[in-house]
């Protein structure tokens, strides 16, 4: 989801639905640029938004960054566009381990305080 686009999350209600097309992170970018800079002015957004049931798709190809492939002892990596600000890093082939997720599960919960009821 763009930057951009997160305040109207904050708008909907139980039950509404809500639709989504892609953007490249360039047009989130600049959405959001053009958002700020609408804020600081105080003045309408320059660009219109797109009209309903006009589509614009993105090459979602574009989402990542580099991959190298596994070699000797280096794992496979991948590093892709996570939103328009951060960026996801894999390591390894993609695959399903239940034993590493409830490992990886397991230590998280024990980094939470917990809070006993009084």
């Amino acid at each position: 989801m763009a930057l951009a686009d997160l305040w109207k999350v904050g708008q909907l209600r139980p039950g509404d639905t809500i639709r989504f097309h892609v953007v490249s992170a360039d047009e989130a970018q600049h959405l959001l640029h053009s958002q700020d800079e609408s804020i600081r002015t105080l003045s309408p957004p320059r660009e219109a938004a797109p009209k309903e049931g006009t589509r614009r798709w993105a090459d979602t190809s574009a989402a990542i960054l580099h991959q190298s492939a596994a070699n000797g002892s280096r794992p496979a990596i991948c590093y892709r566009q996570s939103g328009e600000d951060n960026v996801l890093i894999e390591y390894g082939e993609p695959h399903l381990d239940l034993a590493l997720r409830f490992r990886g599960r397991q230590c998280s919960m024990r980094s939470m305080p917990l809070h006993y009821p009084a």
